[in-house]
């Protein structure tokens, strides 16, 4: 008598762990990311905030379901992680003496629940993450085109500053639009030099020419000036710092060329911008530091409360024309609301988050996608809104990269003292990346 024999879909799972759709996960979670900022278009303004993060939290709690049947990683926490709860904690603390103490809770228990709800991403492979996040890009910017052709009241900015139309598409403002392009175009630079662009792209040359050259046009269309050299800028010290030899040659020669440039004819530069409205002051940005700080040095010692910066308590300040809601620098800003102690919370974090990329790219032997997205916000943050605060999609991006980056490096790093075999399995299995330089490892 024969064997009885299993159904065929059954007979797959015999011996096997179930696989599970990473790449289902990542779009979920880079989509929350995206939507922070899309343009609420009169509704209740915390509207995509409460999206994401539900979102997130639902993603987050069926991987933490599926984790005992799945090839899950599991979540491993870093020294950011600990470094920004403490920040949310003294934010939080704040309230006891905030002149707003409900926009302080309100925005202290928002950071909270963005980082909860985005645990589960770091499960996700980072290839998968930054795959979903240069589709993410090329959608994005496509729709918004699309939406300024057919809807320009919406896709335009109003009032632009630069004299000429700047494209804001789905998003909230063209700033924050020229930002992700030109961020998702810097990561596919980084995929090419790390010699992994037909992972993150495509596998067709053709079909990634077209990505680039949307990416582009979606990067230049915003008109977003200083973001735009903020991205250039950490692309090539994210290049300087971890990248191979020979691109890092080729970086810092680009760089002192393009500032012995600038040096040389900076007189004429500067004689240019005063003849822009608002030119030598970057927009106004100047002014608004110089009346946030003295506001700031005038204030109790442990600073206003956090997220109070655009209390109405405070329009009295700036000009009649215009009232940034803002203080356009993450560091004045938290100066300004925490004092000291908060602006020390701050740095350290921010210190914390690059050594987390030097020890995954230690591991992991690339450049760490995150380590560029946490250069770009910092350095955007030198002049907009970018940490702490309201979330921001840039924010979260390289907080979310750079957890699922270091959990692929400790995973790593646990495998070291193991057989050869061991740490091979490793690299390719759901816990680490699928690198086309694995075989630096296994040499």
């Amino acid at each position: 008598m024969a064997e009885p024999t299993l159904p065929a879909h059954r007979r797959k799972r015999v011996g096997q762990v179930r696989t599970w759709h990473s790449a289902r996960y990542a779009g979920l979670f880079i989509f929350a990311l995206v939507s922070l900022e899309f343009q609420t278009l009169g509704l209740f303004s915390r509207t995509w905030t409460i999206v994401a993060i539900v979102l997130a939290a639902a993603a987050t709690v069926i991987l933490a379901l599926s984790a005992r049947h799945r090839s899950i990683p599991p979540i491993r926490l870093n020294g950011a992680d600990f470094a920004f709860l403490l920040f949310s904690a003294f934010a939080a603390l704040s309230v006891t003496w905030s002149v707003s103490p409900a926009s302080s809770a309100t925005q202290a228990a928002v950071g909270l629940f963005m980082w909860i709800s985005f645990l589960g991403a770091r499960r996700v492979p980072s290839l998968e993450l930054v795959r979903a996040l240069v589709i993410a890009g090329v959608v994005v910017a496509v729709v918004s085109f699309a939406v300024a052709v057919f809807f320009p009241s919406v896709g335009l900015q109003p009032n632009p500053s630069a004299g000429v139309p700047e494209l804001r598409g789905i998003l909230e403002h063209q700033l924050r639009l020229g930002l992700l392009e030109a961020s998702v175009l810097a990561i596919v630079i980084v995929a090419y030099l790390n010699g992994q662009q037909f992972e993150v792209l495509t596998s067709s040359r053709n079909k990634n020419r077209v990505i680039i050259v949307i990416l582009i046009l979606g990067s230049i269309a915003p008109v977003a000036r200083l973001y735009s050299v903020t991205v250039v800028l950490a692309l090539a010290i994210a290049v300087v710092l971890w990248g191979a030899r020979r691109w890092r040659s080729l970086f810092i020669f680009v760089f002192v060329a393009v500032a012995s440039t600038l040096a040389f004819f900076w007189q004429d530069l500067i004689d240019r911008l005063d003849t822009i409205d608002g030119g030598a002051t970057l927009s106004g940005r100047t002014n608004t530091w110089e009346r946030a700080i003295r506001l700031a040095e005038a204030s109790p010692s442990e600073g206003y409360g956090y997220s109070t910066f655009d209390s109405p308590l405070f329009d009295g300040i700036f000009t009649t024309t215009y009232r940034p809601q803002h203080a356009h620098n993450s560091f004045i800003q938290t100066y300004f609301e925490l004092e000291w102690p908060g602006l020390l919370l701050l740095v350290t974090m921010v210190l914390i988050m690059v050594r987390v990329c030097v020890k995954s790219h230690q591991a992991l032997n690339r450049i760490p996608y995150s380590g560029l997205l946490v250069l770009i916000v910092i350095m955007a943050s030198l002049t907009g809104h970018s940490l702490a605060g309201t979330p921001t999609t840039a924010m979260w991006l390289a907080f979310v990269l750079l957890a699922a980056e270091a959990n692929e490096a400790a995973a790593l790093r646990r495998g070291v003292s193991h057989s050869r075999y061991d740490r091979r399995r490793s690299l390719h299995s759901d816990h680490g990346p699928r690198v086309n330089g694995a075989s630096r490892f296994t040499a």
